[in-house]
């Protein structure tokens, strides 16, 4: 069975990820890091990327990634990028295909305390106002899922 983490940015879904990866020997990827891949960006840049797309079809980009994941992988671990879970008809393939996600539960003020310094990331740009105002947006989208915070996870 696939997992995939869910959580705000800045709340360590890629850290955990990659070290539950070598401790499994699990294949998988952080969906926001492939999708710069894919399209030749460097992960630090995905924000020019999504600024020359538009975040409609970024969040496109995440539900076909939602979709690759579910067939072409049986057990592998993923990371959604923050906003996946927003992504038009990502809920109902999670749902429909009884996807196992795991909601990595972060205060606010850490997850600014870890992304404030990396301006290439288009939120951390408009400030730490916007970013404290869509993590409480985003919380009903974390919060149907499994608890689980990262310092005291164990394997």
């Amino acid at each position: 069975m696939n997992i995939y983490l869910c959580g705000f940015m800045g709340s360590g879904k890629t850290t955990l990820r990659e070290s539950l990866q070598q401790q499994l020997k699990k294949d998988g990827f952080d969906f926001d890091v492939e999708i710069a891949r894919r399209a030749g960006f460097k992960a630090q840049e995905l924000g020019d990327y999504i600024e020359s797309i538009g975040w409609d079809k970024f969040r496109l980009l995440e539900r076909s990634l939602l979709e690759e994941t579910l067939r072409d992988f049986e057990d592998g671990l993923f990371s959604f990028g923050g906003g996946t879970l927003t992504a038009p008809g990502v809920r109902e393939i999670i749902n429909e295909n009884h996807c196992k996600v795991l909601w990595l539960s972060t205060s606010v003020e850490q997850c600014w305390e870890r992304v404030k310094g990396e301006k290439y990331r288009p939120l951390v740009k408009k400030g730490k106002e916007e970013f404290f105002s869509l993590y409480q947006k985003r919380l009903k989208d974390y919060e149907v899922f499994e608890k689980v915070e990262k310092d005291t996870f164990l394997i």
